[in-house]
This record gives C-alpha cells, sequence and structure tokens, in this order.
C-alpha cells in the first residue's frame, strides 16, 4: 500500500473536489484506504474523512492500480463496457482513469461480494443472464454475421489477423501466448536445474505437459472452437468473487471487465459453472481450492443453466439476426452438449495460458504466493477430460491433436 498511497491520495483530493464542488484544505481532511480482493491488481477502497463537510455527496470511491496484466487488457473496451453498464444501472460509474496505470470508480455502498452458499440461487443466476445478454449487445457483433454457417477456419484467421477488436483468438494467441512463452521458458530452466524439483517426478511431468500444451496452442484453440458458432462481447470471468449482492439480494452486479472480449455465445455462462469448481479466496498456499470432478458440470443446475440462457440469446437476438437464415438452427445446436463442452473448455484455455504469464520459480518454491502452476495444470485437467470423454467421442482427429 505505501507504494501507491501518495499518489492514491493526491488523485483521490481532486476526485473529491470535483464530485462534491468543496475545497479541501490542509488539516480538513484525512483519507482512509482498504485494501480490497484481487489477484492481478491493487483494488482498494478509499474513504475521505472531512468532519467540516456533513453533507458529502461521494466520500468514498473504489481506485484500482493494474498490475501485470495491463500489457494484455484493451483498456478502450474496457471503459466502454463499463460505461454500458453504468448507464443501465448494472455497474459503477468510471470517475477517471489513465487507461494505464489506474481507474477511480464509484464505490457501490451496501454490496458485498457473493456469498458461496448463494452461488446456485436462481435469482443471482437470472441476474447474471441479463447482464451476459448485456454484454452481448456491446460493440459491433453484427460483423461477424457473414462468417455464421461458413468454415471455422475462416472465422478463425479473421480473428487472429484481421479483426481490430479484441477476441478470443487474439487475446490469448497474440498476447498471453507470446509472453508466456518468455516466462515459462525462464521457469522451466530454473524447475530442471534447481535442486528442489530436479528429480520431483510429478512437476517435471506436469511441467512438459504445460510445454507441448502451450507449443501447440493456437492448434488447439482452433480444435476446441464449434463448427457453427456466434461471436458477441463477452465478459470471460465470471465468478463469485465478480459478482456483488446488496443486503437483500434485491441488485447482482457483475464487476472485474479486464478480460471482456469478442468470443463463443454462452462460454460467460459455461464459465461461471467452471469457477464454481474453484474457490479463489482461500487464506494459505495454494491459495485456491479446487473441486476435481468435471462431471459434475452435465448434470444439475449446470447444463440446464446454460441451456436456458442459450433460449434466451436467441430470443433476444432474433430480430437481429433476420439475415441469417440458419439462426434457429445454430441456436439449436447451441443447446447441445457438444456446444456446451466446447464453451467450457474455451474458457480453461483462456485461463490455462493467463496463468502461465505469472509464474514466478522463487515463490512456487517456497509457496509465498498464489500457485499459478498447479492452477494451470487444473484447467488443463480440464481440458483433457473434455477432449477424451467429450470432444474426442464426435471427432478421433480432434481428441488426438488435445490429448
Amino acid at each position: 500500500m505505501e507504494d501507491h498511497k501518495s499518489f492514491i491520495n493526491e488523485k483521490s483530493k481532486e476526485i473529491f473536489e470535483k464530485l462534491n464542488s468543496i475545497e479541501l484544505l490542509n488539516g480538513e481532511y484525512s483519507f482512509e484506504l482498504n485494501l480490497l480482493n484481487g489477484l492481478s491488481n491493487k483494488f482498494y477502497r478509499v474513504n475521505l474523512v472531512a468532519a467540516k463537510f456533513k453533507d458529502l455527496k461521494v466520500n468514498d470511491i473504489c481506485f484500482k492500480i493494474f498490475g501485470a496484466a495491463s500489457a494484455f487488457i484493451d483498456r478502450d473496451s474496457e471503459f466502454f463496457i463499463m460505461q454500458k453498464l453504468a448507464e443501465t444501472h448494472y455497474g459503477p460509474q468510471v470517475y477517471e482513469t489513465d487507461y494505464k496505470t489506474y481507474r477511480v470508480e464509484e464505490y457501490l455502498h451496501g454490496f458485498t461480494t457473493l456469498d458461496l452458499k448463494e452461488k446456485h440461487n436462481l435469482y443471482v443466476i437470472e441476474e447474471l443472464k441479463k447482464s451476459f445478454l448485456l454484454y452481448n449487445e456491446t460493440g459491433d457483433y453484427s460483423k461477424y454475421k457473414k462468417f455464421i454457417g461458413q468454415p471455422k477456419k475462416e472465422l478463425f484467421n479473421f480473428l487472429l489477423n484481421q479483426d481490430t477488436n479484441q477476441n478470443i483468438v487474439t487475446l490469448t494467441v497474440q498476447k498471453l501466448k507470446s509472453h508466456a512463452k518468455v516466462v515459462l521458458a525462464q521457469f522451466a530452466l530454473q524447475v530442471r536445474e534447481g535442486e528442489q524439483f530436479k528429480n520431483d517426478a510429478d512437476v517435471l511431468d506436469n511441467l512438459s505437459r504445460v510445454e507441448q500444451y502451450l507449443n501447440d496452442f493456437e492448434n488447439i484453440l482452433f480444435e476446441i472452437l464449434p463448427e457453427r458458432l456466434i461471436i458477441a462481447m463477452s465478459h470471460n470471468d465470471c465468478h463469485p468473487l465478480n459478482v456483488l449482492v446488496n443486503k437483500n439480494m434485491e441488485k447482482v452486479l457483475l464487476i472485474d471487465h479486464e478480460f471482456g472480449c469478442f468470443n463463443l455465445v454462452g462460454v460467460d455462462i459455461a464459465n461461471y459453472n467452471i469457477e464454481n469448481l474453484f474457490f479463489l479466496g482461500e487464506t494459505s498456499w495454494p491459495f485456491y481450492l479446487f473441486e476435481n470432478d468435471f462431471r459434475k458440470l452435465e448434470g444439475e443446475p449446470f447444463f440446464p443453466r446454460f441451456v436456458d440462457y442459450i433460449v434466451a440469446f436467441g430470443k433476444q437476438f432474433k430480430s437481429k439476426y433476420s439475415d441469417v437464415k440458419d439462426f434457429d438452427d445454430i441456436i439449436d445446436y447451441m443447446k447441445t452438449q457438444s456446444y456446451y463442452w466446447r464453451c467450457l473448455a474455451t474458457s480453461s484455455l483462456l485461463w490455462f495460458v493467463w496463468s502461465l504469464n505469472f509464474l514466478d520459480y522463487n515463490k512456487f518454491a517456497d509457496k509465498s504466493s498464489f500457485n499459478y502452476f498447479n492452477y494451470a495444470i487444473d484447467r488443463l485437467m480440464e481440458i483433457f477430460f473434455i477432449a477424451k470423454s467429450k470432444i474426442g467421442k464426435e471427432n478421433e482427429k480432434t481428441y488426438s491433436k488435445l490429448i
């Protein structure tokens, strides 16, 4: 906190003066800073204590200091999404940002992160569905219409080489994979040459698997994508810690929009399903818990709520895709287990390659922070399971490439 305190104090003073139409002088005020949740960013609640001003319009703000992940984030798209959600009261107002190092936003009074006991609450799921549909309406999704019904190779090439917006292919292949290769090479060298792990068969075997998947990442992503698909703006990172609810659960808000980009329609509810197998708030190493039971994802309540979301998308967007002759057929396909599992695998691939960018040998060796290496392995286990038990049954060629 000390690294950022002076900057936060200076910038917060400007923000509070602007929002409240006041002038803060020396000795009239103080700031209270409280560090909130966050893996790759520093997120603070800043409270203005000013006895002289009893009727402050705003006395709390949230101050986010962007972390190492900023190199991969399209901040313009993130800001645009946050504005759209704020307009519909599904997110906080953004007061100021430099798009590179920090953002100041509204502090949402009376909201807390979702209690894990309520993660399957039907009202929460319904409100999340509304947020996902709002996301799908954001940005120029219409330009992807021409690829509906075309071989996915044409869409993949467009996403990788010609699309001017950030999408799941450019985000994972051009940004995350490129940087991960550098980080992983250094990490692998230290693991293999260091005394602690050079004879650890499990670590070395997992390391080889990670290297194999990263080297062939582009081909694996292509194989996982379904043959028939619709692309729209997606949140991509919905899990209970990114869901805020008020005291009586009358309002549900989705936060943390850093990885919003164009992706498969349905990937958000699929990602939420997977995240219910993880708990990221553990306070000791590996700093998360993982319930390794992927078969749960095909039963209640996971798959039915995925289908319900696809049905809702089909109804809401039918008029917008009136010029797509086989839209109804594609929606029917998107309600299948095959499409569902591919959405699950696409999400896992994103978080697999993301986690590799944060590998740190010393922290892994002394178990002092979040275990990004094992987190990557757990994400791979999801993809292995899907390839072997689901996608592989459809296509032996795909199966052989993924395992």
